[in-house]
């Protein structure tokens, strides 16, 4: 069809992460969402979409929108005004533009705790990240702060990520106390730092 437009009243869609122990990955909608133009055309397709619930939940983790979520995309480009999020381990900022040719994201997590998440991980902190260039080629700028960090409960004190180029360059520095830790463990672990580094 060249047009259309579809409503959700709390519609949930379920995904089965078989990486995950077969967790069951739900994603909660409310709103509309319409379009004119054929799907899957390269050019000449636009659309909107306003959701007033959007929430995705797996064992021991939520993410939902504290507000309307609203994005365009026009001519395969789609623009995501500003949401800010409710999540596991503390609030989050998103927004930004994505598409086939070009891509800048902004994520800000002023205030993160660790402790809400059943992982190796504790420490409470803050990140921010910035993606931008095309899919084939990112660059990512930003942060990852811990504090008083712990990993399988071993004590590791205040970490900082940073990363600074594209491909897996970053930077990196550990302060604190790291008896009978070791970095490359941690580093082979470290899920969280998997956001920050740019592939």
């Amino acid at each position: 069809a060249d047009g259309g437009e579809l409503e959700f009243d709390n519609s949930q869609l379920h995904y089965l992460d078989t990486t995950e122990a077969d967790t069951v990955v739900t994603l909660a909608l409310s709103g509309a969402a319409d379009w004119t133009g054929r799907l899957g055309a390269s050019v000449g397709v636009k659309a909107a979409m306003n959701l007033r619930q959007f929430q995705l939940s797996g064992t021991g983790w939520q993410v939902a929108a504290r507000q309307p979520l609203e994005a365009q995309v026009t001519e395969g480009l789609a623009q995501l005004a500003t949401v800010e999020f409710s999540t596991s381990v503390g609030p989050l900022s998103l927004g930004g533009t994505f598409g086939a040719a070009a891509v800048d994201v902004v994520a800000d997590m002023g205030s993160i705790d660790l402790a809400a998440l059943d992982g190796p991980w504790q420490g409470t902190g803050k990140a921010a990240l910035r993606l931008q260039g095309s899919p084939a080629k990112m660059r990512g700028t930003g942060f990852l702060q811990l504090t008083k960090a712990e990993f399988a409960e071993h004590d590791i004190g205040d970490i900082s990520f940073q990363p600074y180029a594209s491909g897996s360059e970053f930077l990196h520095r550990f302060n604190g106390d790291a008896t009978n830790t070791s970095y490359d463990n941690i580093i082979r672990h470290c899920y969280i730092c998997r956001v920050f580094i740019i592939t």
